[in-house]
């Protein structure tokens, strides 16, 4: 997909940049707060782990606590924008190609909050996955269950690559070290299905 690759691209390209070429964050506004809203399939730690923009230690994020001093977190206007491709990239890595990823940021004079408006939009899901080639080690029906990625799953990235690893795993556990797993999968999103098989070699 092409808007995809342009996402990937883009991120790719922020994390790539020198750091004297990168945005570092003023001393001008604290982050009080980082939330995040209308995200159901992918939980709060894990989109708080994969942007840049964080919150302050717990005593800074209350006015009342902040004499315990904490650590303070300050606001990157760059790093903030990234976030938005971060976040947009996780998405639809995660089988949500439909999501869009707004913001609302609260300036004042010395702090700033920030909240991501998420509309994750209909996943492509698994309609189907199967695996060939490894019934005179391993019953393929055995493999299934213990895939990562399943039908009825979205059609989740680090899925597929944890169910490649899943499989290689298991044959190297059985004396075949040297197992190749090869993928392939259509993908329809006006459906919003994928079939997904794996060939061992």
């Amino acid at each position: 997909n092409s808007k995809l690759a342009i996402v990937a691209a883009l991120v790719l390209v922020a994390a790539s940049l020198p750091a004297a070429a990168q945005d570092l964050p003023s001393r001008d506004r604290v982050v009080r707060s980082v939330s995040f809203r209308g995200n159901r399939a992918i939980d709060d730690y894990t989109l708080r782990t994969s942007i840049a923009t964080s919150q302050s230690s717990w005593q800074q994020r209350s006015a009342i606590l902040r004499w315990m001093g904490g650590e303070k977190r300050y606001f990157g206007e760059t790093e903030f924008r990234r976030d938005v491709l971060r976040l947009t990239l996780l998405y639809r890595q995660s089988g949500f190609f439909e999501s869009t990823i707004d913001t609302v940021v609260e300036r004042g004079p010395a702090d700033v909050r920030v909240e991501f408006l998420i509309t994750e939009g209909q996943a492509v899901r698994v309609a189907g996955v199967g695996v060939s080639g490894t019934d005179h080690i391993i019953p393929s029906s055995e493999l299934l269950l213990d895939l990562p990625l399943r039908e009825g799953d979205p059609f989740s990235r680090y899925r597929l690559q944890a169910s490649i690893d899943s499989i290689r795993s298991a044959l190297q556990n059985r004396g075949y070290p040297w197992a190749d797993v090869f993928r392939n999968d259509d993908e329809n999103r006006v459906r919003h299905e994928a079939r997904v098989w794996f060939a061992v070699d």
